[in-house]
């Protein structure tokens, strides 16, 4: 082989390989996102799951859960671009208020507990919310955690007031406790 037939060959193999790699590059972000999928619909979801979640995505996947827990006339009622959103919805013949706040990780958590904080002041907000338009029920839902100071003063509303907060960790437990009653009515 002379020289030039060498350098065609090794420039041939360099393009057959980064077409290849190219090829398993698409392959395996197509398979990373239908898994991603896959995990949201069928339970299997963590809080890290719900933390790599767009914030409309976030949304619409916790609307869902709101609904499989008896939910209705869900409405938006304020939303900022960035990380919250308030819902306006029926329960039980009440209504109710329902606060998104998707926190975003800056770093992976290093454990299950390492998440961003919900402080007490973003609930009081909420609150005066509530207490403004007389609504009694309300939820704040985060894919993080609530700070101590938060979950006191939940429990600490004003008579007549119910607040819930539910974490990651619960949101998650509602979902895999729904998609579970879910697929065991489809198999009976």
């Amino acid at each position: 082989m002379d020289f030039l037939e060498k350098m065609f060959r090794m420039i041939a193999l360099i393009a057959a390989l980064k077409i290849i790699g190219k090829v398993l590059l698409d392959f395996k972000a197509k398979t990373e996102l239908t898994n991603s999928r896959n995990k949201l619909n069928y339970g299997l979801a963590s809080r890290k799951d719900l933390s790599s979640l767009s914030n409309a995505s976030f949304i619409t996947w916790s609307l869902s859960i709101l609904v499989e827990l008896g939910f209705s006339n869900l409405q938006v009622m304020s939303y900022k671009l960035s990380d919250s959103y308030q819902i306006k919805a029926s329960i039980n013949g009440s209504d109710a208020y329902i606060k998104f706040i998707k926190l975003n990780l800056k770093d992976t958590p290093i454990d299950e507990d390492d998440y961003p904080t919900v402080g007490r002041p973003e609930v009081q907000e909420f609150l005066g919310t509530m207490e403004r338009d007389n609504i009694k029920i309300g939820y704040v839902i985060t894919n993080g955690n609530f700070s101590g100071d938060a979950s006191e003063f939940a429990v600490t509303m004003p008579t007549g007031y119910y607040l819930k907060l539910i974490d990651g960790c619960e949101l998650t437990r509602l979902h895999r406790r729904n998609q579970k009653q879910y697929l065991v009515a489809n198999l009976d």
